[in-house]
């Protein structure tokens, strides 16, 4: 099978891919409240997935575990950001993962109890933590007045070489980072088609002035 997949790509033949959160948020280059926040968000998603791989192999249908989260992700990434209804980034968003997550795992379950394992559970909940965050600190940053973006990476080993590209790149806040061949508001963003293979797993974050 061809790996085309966002969540695929986060395993790339490895088994372990997930770290324990308070790591994976404490390395990256966010002030230290922000850390907890999507800590607290990823704990919350893991429970989404956790529920949706345990009803797996209790005979509910593809389109009841689409819809278990996509309405559980939309409630909590809406409470997340603090909006009183889900903006159309979050439904759109909430969409491709519901569709994706559900669809891998029936496509790959039989094959490796890995994609019903809470390693995956909590490897796609710490990535979409990152999602949501990287969402709500441009919306912040638009709505407070900023005007520019600034892309930065780990600045390590693991970070891939279209990133390592745009480090410390500053543009216009309304502007699309030019990230390879995809164009990317923030990190990890999708919105504008940007391509598997610079979104997952990616560690980036933005900073606005």
């Amino acid at each position: 099978m061809a790996v085309t997949t966002l969540d695929e790509l986060n395993v790339l033949g490895i088994k372990r891919k997930s770290m324990p959160y308070e790591q994976f948020f404490g390395e990256m280059d966010l002030p230290e409240e922000e850390k907890k926040r999507r800590q607290e968000l990823a704990e919350q998603f893991e429970v989404i997935f956790l529920l949706m791989f345990a009803l797996y192999w209790n005979e509910h249908t593809v389109e009841e575990l689409k819809a278990i989260i996509y309405e559980q992700y939309l409630t909590i990434a809406t409470a997340h950001i603090g909006a009183s209804i889900p903006t159309a980034y979050i439904t759109d968003h909430a969409a491709k993962i519901a569709e994706e997550t559900v669809s891998v795992t029936e496509d790959r379950a039989e094959e490796d109890v890995y994609w019903t394992s809470e390693d995956r559970a909590i490897y796609i909940a710490e990535n979409e933590a990152n999602s949501v965050g990287n969402y709500e600190e441009l919306m912040d940053a638009i709505a407070n007045g900023m005007t520019l973006k600034t892309w930065v990476t780990m600045n390590d080993n693991r970070v891939r070489p279209t990133h390592k590209n745009v480090n410390f790149v500053t543009i216009d806040i309304l502007e699309p980072f030019e990230v390879g061949d995809s164009q990317m508001m923030f990190p990890r963003d999708d919105s504008l088609g940007a391509s598997s293979d610079e979104i997952a797993g990616c560690r980036c974050v933005a900073h606005y002035s």
